[in-house]
């Protein structure tokens, strides 16, 4: 079914666009969207005028639905656009993100650069109001980090990222354009079985080892006090091992950023083998439509029923990245959905060496 994508802005509400693209994803701390719009003068009452870095707000519902069914899909900024004139027509293309954009491009600002007795969610917060970007947590971000010491020139993305490494968090944003601290969702779509319902048009699979190793150790040590020093804080170190899928040795040394214990050493070593491993294979789709049979949106960090007898897929797995896209060829969505241990660490279970579907979905 084809979709009414209005963007609102400067006071203004646009649609019939001629191409869409949206972008998210659970690897994305930014949403992004891409609009073309081709047009004649006599069309426009109101000449769409733009700058960069512009407030607007892009919504979906389907065709035939009224405005009172708008889904926000992302509050943002523009970032660029492209206008091109022949005779009385023109084209426009507009590019946006989400305001957590702001946390990818910019620089840390911090009179210090140390952060004492913070939680990583009051890390991410202090680092994102320099640049007015909200920033919220769905889970408990766990007990506050001693000292976290930002590197100089450091993005602000990259900063809050190591902070919530340790910990096993995700990062993401939401459609209100906030900063998200989070874990694998436990909201449901509909089941994706092969020749069922959800029309699938094309199913895919990309496998890598180029991120996957065998063996994972992390060094790291913290500051000692008059209660704990010597043995009991320097050289902490975590092993873990992801076995059974290669032949051969791979070796992954860590340093821990921070101060980490052996303790805090042994699960980042853990959550690096769990991740690696569940991120190495991914399933690829393109579906008609943006929604599922129920009428929901594909959304990351939605958790699905896949089911394809023939290549030995029955298990649930979790959607980690969404393209929507809308032009004279139609309404798809391409759907990137990966193992839920990729997104909630558990340690990988030695397997055998297959090749096979089977062996890659661990069933």
């Amino acid at each position: 079914m084809k979709e009414v994508v209005t963007l609102k802005i400067g006071g203004y509400e646009w649609t019939g666009w001629k191409s869409i693209v949206i972008t998210r994803g659970l690897k994305e701390a930014s949403s992004a969207f891409a609009l073309d719009l081709l047009y004649t003068d006599p069309d426009m009452g109101i000449v769409l005028t733009l700058q960069s870095d512009i407030d607007c707000e892009l919504y979906t519902r389907p065709e035939g639905k009224g405005a009172n069914a708008d889904e926000l899909l992302i509050t943002g900024m523009t970032s660029d656009d492209d206008g091109n004139e022949v005779g009385t027509s023109k084209s426009l293309q507009l590019n946006g993100k989400s305001h957590t954009h702001r946390l990818v491009k910019n620089s840390c600002l911090h009179e210090t650069g140390r952060l004492t007795k913070l939680t990583p969610l009051q890390i991410a917060q202090a680092l994102a109001a320099p640049y007015e970007v909200p920033v919220i947590a769905t889970v408990d971000t766990g007990d506050a980090i001693p000292v976290f010491r930002l590197e100089p020139g450091e993005k602000v993305f990259d900063a809050i990222e190591r902070a919530c490494r340790g910990r096993g968090l995700l990062i993401t944003d939401d459609a209100q354009g906030r900063l998200v601290l989070c874990r694998r969702g436990t909201a449901r779509n509909d089941a994706i079985v092969h020749g069922g319902r959800v029309d699938v048009t094309k199913w895919g699979h990309s496998r890598s080892s180029a991120e996957r190793y065998t063996e994972y150790r992390v060094i790291g040590q913290r500051a000692g006090n008059n209660q704990a020093f010597g043995d009991h804080v320097a050289g902490g170190v975590g092993v873990a091992y992801d076995a059974g899928w290669t032949t051969y040795r791979h070796v992954l040394t860590i340093i821990a950023e921070g101060e980490a214990d052996a303790a805090a050493c042994q699960m980042r070593a853990r959550w690096e083998a769990a991740v690696r491993s569940g991120k190495a294979s991914e399933l690829k789709l393109t579906v008609k439509g943006w929604r599922s049979p129920s009428g929901l949106l594909w959304s990351p960090n939605q958790t699905v029923k896949v089911l394809y007898p023939l290549r030995g897929i029955d298990r649930d797995m979790l959607i980690s990245g969404v393209l929507l896209t809308q032009n004279d060829e139609g309404t798809v969505a391409n759907l990137t959905l990966a193992p839920p241990s990729a997104y909630t660490p558990e340690l990988p279970t030695e397997r055998k060496t297959s090749g096979s579907w089977l062996e890659d979905w661990g069933i």
